[in-house]
């Protein structure tokens, strides 16, 4: 049951930042407009994006795998291949880290939306 919900993913869709339904409508306020604001329902299907206070929890640990999975590869490399100092390591690390806050954000919450859906279809 779910394997035919997976396949009804698209990944495009996924990319795009649009509805896990219908696949057409967007999640997020555009880039320039409002990098943060979700919208709360899809324009085209009207499925409601935030199911309860506190459903975006899970979407933390996608958040979270983002962040190690852009900067600790970095980090490492600019300690072990050219011998920063940790100082230096932890500073460029931290920039890397603002500088894809915004996109971590928006796609783990994407992610969670996605998996909801196929997880539970509404």
């Amino acid at each position: 049951m779910a394997i035919a919900r997976l396949r009804k993913v698209s990944l495009g869709a996924m990319l795009a930042g649009r509805c896990p339904r219908c696949h057409k409508g967007p999640i997020f306020q555009p880039m320039t407009r409002a990098p943060l604001t979700m919208n709360q329902t899809c324009a085209v299907c009207g499925l409601t994006f935030e199911r309860e206070p506190g459903y975006f929890l899970g979407a933390m640990y996608f958040s979270y795998t983002f962040g190690v999975i852009l900067v600790v590869p970095v980090a490492l490399v600019l300690a072990v291949v050219f011998n920063l100092s940790l100082v230096a390591v932890l500073l460029i690390a931290l920039v890397q880290t603002l500088l894809t806050m915004v996109m971590a954000f928006r796609y783990s919450r994407i992610l969670w939306l996605y998996l909801d859906q196929v997880i539970d279809p509404r």
